[in-house]
């Protein structure tokens, strides 16, 4: 359960929805108001960002038929969504028909970047606490 806000005690805030809406705002204001869009467009960034060795090597690709397996999207809307986004600029293609994410897409992120400290410090916290055996994170 939540904790009472004491400044609105008819208004329950959770420390993790906190953090969180502040980014959601953002992706969707970024979209257009497409959630869905940005969904498909960060497994994109982080197939290519968050799964590469820190050796130097190129950032993997990924293709559409991976992006809808994960999210459970429909194949036609994710295609869909990445021709949106080819058309903004926001990835490209490789030599083998899959995708990158595009500096441009690195640029329009960027805002987003000033809510993940505040995101890992508050799984940090909650990670802490739970082997501390003070919550359960279920």
């Amino acid at each position: 359960m939540c904790p009472v806000n004491t400044a609105d005690p008819a208004r329950h805030c959770c420390p993790i929805t906190q953090q969180m809406l502040p980014m959601l705002r953002e992706l969707y204001q970024a979209s257009g108001g497409d959630l869905t869009m940005m969904l498909v467009v960060l497994e994109v960034w982080s197939h290519a960002r968050c799964h590469c060795r820190h050796d130097g090597s190129p950032p993997r690709a990924t293709n559409g038929h991976s992006i809808a397996l994960v999210t459970g999207i429909p194949r036609e809307t994710v295609r869909r969504k990445l021709v949106k986004l080819a058309e903004l600029g926001w990835l490209s293609e490789n030599a083998q028909g899959q995708l990158l994410p595009t500096p441009r897409l690195t640029e329009q992120l960027q805002p987003l970047r000033t809510h993940c400290p505040a995101l890992s410090a508050q799984n940090k916290k909650a990670l802490q606490a739970e082997a501390a055996g003070l919550i359960t994170i279920s």
